[in-house]
């Protein structure tokens, strides 16, 4: 997750961060199913295990969703300056909730971790299209 971050803010892709963000983190997992057996986040995997009895873990993996639930969020707003904060966080909540997701299924079922990556990326368009119409 993290060494894409930066994509979300990059100002080279503005207004389609979140799509590039997307793109890219299904282009690792397809790459890295490719090339090892040891798929997946290696930060998420130990959380899925220890996250919940081990606290400063908890707190990593709670910041690092933040983190990315918040660079979604302001992407999402510089591809609609009419978003509202509270509407930025909505939808950055669906789309880090299918990153995360997809990135947990990657070490049991790649395909279906590259639907969800794909799922994401089609809602983030599809919000793109009704927003540009409601302009």
């Amino acid at each position: 997750l993290r060494p894409r971050l930066g994509l979300l803010s990059d100002p080279a892709h503005r207004a389609d961060a979140s799509s590039w963000y997307l793109s890219s983190l299904s282009s690792a997992v397809a790459q890295a199913a490719a090339q090892s057996k040891n798929r997946g986040c290696l930060l998420l995997n130990t959380a899925a295990g220890l996250g919940g009895s081990d606290e400063p873990l908890r707190i990593l993996i709670d910041g690092y969703q933040l983190e990315l639930r918040d660079g979604v969020a302001g992407a999402l707003r510089v591809a609609n300056p009419l978003l509202t904060e509270s509407q930025a966080l909505a939808r950055a909540r669906i789309i880090a909730g299918l990153t995360v997701s997809a990135l947990m299924m990657s070490r049991v079922n790649v395909a279906e971790a590259l639907a969800t990556l794909d799922s994401a990326a089609e809602q983030v368009q599809l919000w793109q299209q009704t927003d540009d119409v409601a302009r």
